[in-house]
């Protein structure tokens, strides 16, 4: 899901890579571009912790008994973290997500076999045996550092922080019992280790170099890899004996010394961008089941951060200094509430009730409400959707001409009746030029995007038709012909020569006059007081119709509301990407030693379905955005069977 907006952006859903990238492997970026608590690998490094406090969240609909908000972690943290996440309550959120359906699903699906395979997910299982070789020691001469590993150390009140999201530094913090902590491996090895004093309290700290200088073969072994560093300590405290995890001797030293603070000491909780985020998240009496900070002004730039943020909108993102997510989960849907401070006082953000322009949607499909500022958005989505673009390649005004002194035979007199008909060259701007003014001209306020994919009736049919509507709102009435004249302007060039066959048929329908194009592809438009309704399906511009004549409901003003409806477009889907990668021309291929191997699962039909199968219980996505002065605030809600 896509943490940061854009006005002009298609509502299409953004999907997860295919995890096969070759850039920088190291880094757990891939954590960050969840940002919507996305699955994502539960085993490498200590990295799982902060990997399946995002992922948990993807899979759990079933109810949490609400809690009060308890103190923050963050005091407790030092400065410099570019990411933190906090739960109330992580142990029971690992618990739920080992224990759903989705996770199952998910681990046997062709989405987690292509993240499995990829470069990424094996150096993160490089990283992992790199932090294994630092926790080495003679009574525990394999150490495992996986799933077990993090259930073991998974407490009640937990926070995570990244430092260095390339070089794997973070901090770890969670409440245990004593009963808990007898049974963390650990912490039983801890004679094994180098103690350190930081605050009065002991740390215990190993790196993969450590060791006697004569263990050849391991010096060798940990050259291979890179040096790492683990580090714990236990503090007992009357609310939860204190675990400390770090991948840095400095993080953890430093972490104890604000244990039992001094005046006036620096932790994460005093750093202006936290306590600015800290003022921006809504304010209740219930603790949220995940909370999340970004230090964006320094994430942003991180090459690490720009290679795996899979929403590619990196420009757009660079207009926030500071972002919050907190996750609660209600009965059968979860929400999130984001809150994104910007740079710069932005005030050119139109808010207005959307609300009742977003109704109209119906409950299938994808479905996107924004306040444009000019026709330019709204032109645009119209040919994308409903009247089709007229591409030419633009000619870059640096390039020479052609140096050739031959004249060129522009043609004969033969086929002077195939020319003699053919239109002049009808250039985009100009074929839309009327129908810019048309929207002008009206007062153009809001606009509806809305597409839906409908599964053939019977698995003989191949097509999977994809049908699409406009709505247009504005502050005065629309003027059908004056609206007519514009569409028949902008079909020309494209689809005729002059008029001829873009001519629109007036008939009634339930008491309303609906325009359709006589032409050689479907087009239908009604206009109701101020909105204008276009489609290429009579049924989908019918429904619009119905709900455009319910009564309103007052709503908040907002700058966009969106959705998706996921159970609807699961089977189209599905079938369509079928079509498209071709599966049953991909058999199983012979490798060298004659064992047949299954060919690598297609991106569309295998990748994604198999995620969109593993999250089956998900119903729909909905989106509400409204600026409250200089932050932008979301509301995203996913709605559970």
């Amino acid at each position: 899901m896509n943490f940061s907006p854009s006005r002009h952006q298609s509502e299409d859903k953004s999907v997860p890579h295919s995890s096969q990238s070759h850039r920088d492997p190291g880094s757990p970026v891939s954590v960050l571009g969840s940002l919507g608590w996305g699955e994502w690998v539960r085993r490498g490094v200590f990295l799982t912790v902060a990997i399946l406090l995002t992922a948990s969240a993807v899979a759990i609909y079933q109810a949490a008994a609400p809690r009060s908000a308890a103190p923050s972690m963050a005091a407790l943290l030092p400065q410099g973290a570019l990411l933190t996440i906090q739960s109330p309550d992580f142990a029971a959120l690992l618990h739920q997500w080992n224990a759903s359906p989705e996770q199952k699903s998910w681990l046997a699906s062709d989405n987690y076999s292509v993240f499995s395979n990829s470069r990424l997910f094996g150096r993160l299982n490089d990283a992992r045996a790199e932090f294994e070789a630092a926790a080495t020691s003679p009574s525990n001469a394999n150490p495992s550092i996986d799933g077990d590993f993090l259930t073991q150390v998974a407490g009640k009140q937990s926070i995570f922080a990244w430092y260095d999201v390339g070089n794997l530094e973070f901090l770890y913090i969670t409440r245990i019992s004593s009963a808990q902590s007898r049974n963390i491996a650990l912490l039983k090895d801890r004679a094994h280790w180098t103690a350190r004093q930081s605050g009065g309290m002991t740390f215990y700290l190993r790196k993969s170099t450590d060791g006697p200088a004569a263990a050849a073969e391991e010096q060798a072994q940990s050259a291979q890899g890179k040096a790492r560093t683990v580090a714990f300590a236990q503090v007992p405290d009357p609310g939860g004996d204190l675990l400390l995890l770090a991948t840095r001797e400095d993080l953890i030293a430093n972490a104890l010394a604000l244990v039992h603070p001094a005046a006036n000491a620096a932790s994460l909780a005093t750093e202006p961008w936290y306590a600015e985020a800290a003022a921006a998240s809504p304010r209740g009496t219930v603790a949220p089941e995940l909370h999340m900070v970004l230090n964006l002004q320094r994430l942003v730039p991180l090459p690490a951060f720009r290679t795996y943020w899979i929403q590619r909108n990196v420009t757009q993102m660079n207009q926030y200094r500071t972002a919050v997510s907190d996750l609660y989960l209600e009965k059968s849907q979860f929400r999130e509430e984001r809150a994104l401070l910007l740079n710069a006082p932005d005030d050119t953000a139109d808010q207005i009730d959307l609300a009742t322009l977003a109704s109209l949607a119906p409950n299938a499909g994808v479905f996107r409400a924004t306040a444009p500022h000019d026709s330019e958005a709204a032109v645009d989505a119209l040919s994308d959707k409903l009247l089709g673009r007229i591409a030419f390649t633009p000619v870059a005004e640096t390039s020479a001409p052609d140096p050739t002194l031959e004249v060129a035979q522009s043609g004969s007199t033969s086929d002077l009746e195939t020319r003699i008909d053919t239109p002049a060259p009808v250039s985009q701007t100009a074929s839309n030029r009327a129908l810019a003014d048309t929207l002008n001209a009206a007062g153009l306020e809001a606009m509806l995007t809305y597409s839906t994919a409908q599964a053939p009736a019977t698995a003989a049919q191949l097509w999977v038709p994809i049908r699409s509507a406009v709505v247009l709102q504005a502050t005065s009435p629309w003027n059908p012909q004056t609206f007519q004249s514009a569409l028949q302007q902008s079909l020309r060039g494209n689809l005729t020569a002059a008029n001829l066959g873009i001519e629109f048929r007036a008939d009634t329908s339930a008491g309303q006059t609906i325009y359709a194009l006589t032409g050689p592809k479907p087009l239908y438009f009604a206009t109701s007081g101020k909105l204008c309704l276009v489609s290429d399906d009579r049924d989908v511009l019918l429904a619009l119709l119905r709900n455009a004549a319910r009564p309103a409901l007052p709503a908040p003003p907002a700058t966009l509301i969106a959705g998706f409806n996921h159970t609807s477009q699961r089977a189209p889907f599905a079938r369509l990407s079928a079509l498209v990668d071709g599966t049953n021309l991909r058999p199983t291929q012979p490798d060298t030693t004659g064992t047949n191997v299954t060919a690598t699962p297609t991106f569309f039909s295998g990748n994604l379905r198999s995620l969109s199968d593993s999250l089956a219980a998900l119903t729909s996505e909905h989106i509400t955005e409204r600026r409250d002065g200089s932050t932008l605030r979301q509301t995203v809600t996913y709605r559970w069977q």
